[in-house]
């Protein structure tokens, strides 16, 4: 598949069937990850975590609905049943450091869309526990860095066509 058609087939997958990605392809994924562009080319001021813990992805989403629950009074499950889930955090967050790390998730879904995985990106997760120190510990997530933007990678239960969206345009 070309680069236009993985990006024109991508969409959010909400029903994941439970079945792992290989390491061949999880492999291929954090690479296409780690070649995204970074302001000022700091790589250094990233980190990626896999998890494929399936204790520690119920874990993060448990949390996360509580937070959500706080917010909004509303009880919504956003473990979507996928068994791969890839976070992207950085030291000392910046809108920068935002943007590079939607460049990089951006690039792993991408990849994973050409490899026929499905993906949904996802912040309210990383928001939800970028303070809850003992379960960034158990993630392996160094001391001092932020978890900021993550994406669930699986096979859909049933695949379904991209959304076509609209964002107003204007040309000078």
């Amino acid at each position: 598949m070309n680069t236009l058609e993985t990006i024109l087939k991508r969409y959010s997958c909400r029903n994941f069937d439970g079945k792992q990605i290989t390491e061949s392809d999880l492999d291929l994924i954090i690479k296409a990850g780690m070649s995204a562009p970074v302001a000022r080319g700091l790589y250094e001021n990233l980190h990626i975590t896999v998890v494929q813990d399936e204790a520690l992805i119920k874990e993060i989403f448990d949390v996360t609905e509580e937070e959500m629950y706080k917010l909004s009074n509303v009880r919504r499950n956003m473990n979507f049943g996928a068994k791969t889930y890839i976070i992207v955090s950085s030291i000392n967050p910046s809108n920068m450091e935002y943007v590079n790390a939607g460049c990089i998730v951006e690039n792993m879904i991408l990849a994973a869309t050409s490899l026929n995985i499905n993906t949904v990106m996802m912040a309210a997760p990383t928001r939800s526990i970028a303070d809850k120190k003992d379960l960034l510990s158990r993630l392996g997530i160094p001391s001092g860095y932020v978890p900021l933007l993550s994406s669930l990678f699986g096979y859909a239960k049933e695949t379904e066509e991209p959304k076509e969206h609209h964002i107003t345009i204007n040309k000078v």
